[in-house]
């Protein structure tokens, strides 16, 4: 790429066998216009099918970190962890996850599902969640389609390790899954 963050041009000057070689060789995606590659995104410009500009993708650094399928592992509430079996789901600024909480009244789990979108900005994590489901374990049953609602979280994010702090005192320690 030349300097000063200028895309590099495969110019009109290659013939359509050499870009179209290019493209079958790196193995492009369609996302609309765009053909993506690994860490770089490509475009077709103008009504030449020979012109390729190669983009850097923006720099997504805190985003990527968080991204990923983490392992829930407990859930500490009033001072005492408890064991929890689930998954939390991060990619492109939307979050899914399903957990499943013992509880120690009987001998069933309290379950939830909930999703939505997230934004993360140095070690706050704020959820907005959208759809929720949760219940059983002697508990009533929530169903939110429409949820609005909003936590603002503190996290500890390290490689392999993540920890948010809810509002409500709660913590979550998850580990990530490994490849």
């Amino acid at each position: 790429m030349p300097s000063g963050g200028e895309p590099a041009h495969l110019s009109c000057g290659f013939p359509a066998e050499v870009t179209g070689l290019l493209r079958e060789a790196v193995g492009f995606h369609m996302i609309g216009e765009l053909r993506v590659v690994r860490d770089i995104k490509v475009r077709l410009f103008g009504r030449c099918e020979n012109c390729v500009s190669f983009v850097p993708m923006p720099n997504q650094s805190a985003t990527v970190a968080i991204e990923g399928a983490w392992r829930m592992e407990s859930y500490v509430r009033n001072g005492e962890a408890i064991v929890l079996t689930g998954v939390l789901l991060m990619t492109a600024g939307r979050w899914s996850t399903l957990y499943f909480i013992p509880q120690a009244s009987t001998e069933e789990c309290w379950g939830s599902a909930e999703s939505g979108r997230y934004e993360l900005n140095g070690d706050q994590l704020t959820f907005h969640h959208e759809f929720q489901f949760q219940g059983g374990g002697g508990k009533a049953l929530l169903i939110d389609s429409a949820s609005t609602r909003v936590e603002i979280c503190k996290i500890v994010l390290t490689s392999e390790m993540l920890e948010i702090d809810f509002p409500s005192g709660n913590v979550i320690h998850c580990r990530r899954y490994s490849e």
